[in-house]
């Protein structure tokens, strides 16, 4: 066993000399209630209040003692002990989870008042106010009141630099990170984890917490995989750990790898659980036929806001792609109409889904398809690196596909989106040809086609064998689950380019006329199903194309179909 040698009452005092004391006593194996128990049997309010320091990290085996040498220090005449140790007593409070946030805000405040205005002040003066705002900034982040927080940690963080005592630093670090984390200062939060993750002084807890946050702002700039990663690695160190398993189950969510039947790991601060589930209704409803898991998805997000405030544009995302899936663009528009998001990755899928809106058939151009493609557009490209916006590019073709062909066919399109869109356009020929591969049935391209101008396309005979053919081309393994690709008809591409063309020039309505050329409209079948259906329509697109009707009179003359 470590023999521990108690500084004297002025080392202790020092904040510098007490922290390599507890350094060099921990890295010979010595643990915190080894160094708190002699400092307990010290009669002196300064040693009292370092044991009491050591054993709130080991509290909830220790209250005792703890409160015993808390208490000692309430009563000292030193007043930076005294509010050192009320600083203690609401951090170990905070974290017993008892719900006395309201009355230790005000308490702390005044505690920091006092503080400042001591007429002699030392470095342990010093200490006791960053102390106080440490755990001040806690409370702030506790009762969302996130401004604050990053307020009371930034000013600790400047008092703390000159006493070189890098444990408060660090805890002031992440406070700092976690604040500017939710309120969407994205670029700030992960300068602050990657400052403790280079911190030699950091201990592994510090550690873990700051991987696990620059891991979610990984997702949220689109840097898909390196997050992923990222929670490995945590896991690696710490198997079973809670917050790196919700991000990992909510990014596999995203990408629509996870199964509506798989148990969802509850998220400790109650932001993502909800959200992960939602999304896996949604991709379950696609993959199963279930339309009635939309209407779960809905439900679970019904009446609900996220802790963190840049979570709210999420939800407002998945609320959206789900009314959309639900054919309502109506109500999807009101939706998302208002949404602001800071993370890179959702301001691309909020942006997405505003075209994905414009171009349902019955949609509404909550801004023209011009300005909306072209700053998609610029949201992918100001993604940092080709990984994240080809990963984005995947999940954009994952939640909004036609958006995403839209963009890759238009003037506005990226070499990420092109390589992941076009192939789901099918192109007519003999055979018709989609993902690079024939497909020798013709039907189900023309129904596909027909559906998406609201079109009847139901047919009085089985389609089974055209189907199965379809499906061993679209139908993959994804994950440890199946996907169904989707199918894009050229024709309702070629209608939005001429109808785009019309406002915003001739390079949109020249993309028309080569979509139409390289991929064809709506292809011609042998049997008679839905050939009058298939004629008229075809007939309108040739108009369209020739500049013989406008959008609007394309769309009247469709009624009549």
């Amino acid at each position: 066993m470590t023999t521990v040698l108690i500084p004297d009452t002025e080392m202790l005092r020092s904040p510098s000399i007490f922290e390599r004391w507890v350094r060099d006593l921990r890295q010979q194996n010595c643990s915190y209630e080894q160094m708190a128990a002699p400092l307990s049997r010290e009669p002196s309010d300064i040693a009292q209040l370092r044991a009491a320091r050591l054993l709130a990290n080991v509290a909830q085996d220790h209250r005792r003692l703890l409160h015993s040498c808390l208490t000692t220090c309430l009563l000292s005449d030193d007043l930076a002990i005294c509010m050192y140790a009320k600083a203690l007593v609401v951090e170990s409070d905070l974290w017993d989870e008892h719900g006395n946030d309201a009355f230790a805000g005000p308490s702390l405040v005044d505690a920091l008042r006092q503080l400042n205005q001591l007429a002699q002040r030392d470095a342990f003066t010093l200490e006791a106010t960053c102390q106080v705002l440490n755990v001040l900034s806690l409370l702030s982040l506790e009762t969302r009141a996130y401004q604050d927080g990053q307020a009371f940690a930034s000013e600790g963080l400047v008092l703390a630099v000159p006493l070189e005592v890098h444990t408060l630093s660090i805890n002031l670090r992440l406070n700092h990170g976690l604040a500017c984390l939710r309120m969407g200062q994205l670029d700030q939060a992960q300068a602050d984890y990657r400052a403790v993750l280079s911190d030699p002084h950091a201990g592994p807890t510090a550690r873990i917490f700051a991987m696990l946050n620059s891991s979610a702002l990984h997702a949220m700039h689109g840097e898909i995989k390196v997050a992923l990663t990222q929670f490995a690695k945590v896991e690696d160190h710490r198997p079973g750990h809670a917050v790196a398993q919700v991000g990992t189950q909510y990014i596999l969510a995203l990408r629509g790898e996870l199964s509506s039947d798989e148990e969802i790991i509850p998220c400790p601060d109650h932001n993502y659980d909800r959200i992960t589930l939602a999304l896996s209704l949604l991709q379950s409803a696609e993959r199963m036929g279930r339309r009635t898991l939309i209407v779960d998805a809905l439900d679970v997000l019904k009446a609900w806001r996220p802790r963190a405030e840049s979570l709210v544009p999420v939800v407002t995302w998945v609320q959206t792609v789900a009314l959309l899936r639900q054919g309502k663009p109506f109500l999807a528009a009101q939706r998302i109409a208002s949404a602001r998001p800071v993370q890179p990755l959702f301001q691309v899928l909020v942006q997405a889904a505003k075209l994905d809106i414009a171009l349902h058939f019955d949609g509404v151009d909550l801004e023209a398809p011009e300005f909306l493609s072209q700053e998609l557009s610029e949201q992918l490209s100001r993604l940092a690196t080709r990984d994240a916006r080809e990963g984005v590019a995947e999940l954009l073709m994952l939640w909004h596909p036609l958006a995403s062909a839209f963009l890759a066919v238009s003037p506005y399109s990226t070499p990420e989106i092109m390589d992941a869109a076009l192939p789901a356009i099918f192109v007519d020929g003999r055979p018709i040809q989609i993902y690079g591969r024939a497909v020798p049935s013709r039907l189900p391209f023309v129904q596909v086609t027909l559906q998406a101008f609201g079109l009847p396309s139901e047919i009085g005979r089985d389609q089974s064998a055209e189907l199965t053919r379809l499906d061993a081309v679209t139908v993959i393994s994804w994950g440890r689950l199946t996907r169904r690709l989707p199918i894009l008809p050229p024709a309702l591409l070629i209608y939005h380019l001429m109808r785009t063309g019309e406002n915003a020039g001739s390079f949109w309505t020249a993309a028309a006329r080569e979509l139409a050329r390289t991929n064809g409209t709506i292809p011609t079948t042998l049997g008679s199903h839905l050939r009058s259906q298939r004629s008229k329509l075809h007939k309108l697109l040739d108009q369209l194309l020739q500049g013989e009707l406008s959008a609007k009179q394309f769309k009247r003359h469709l009624a009549t179909i």
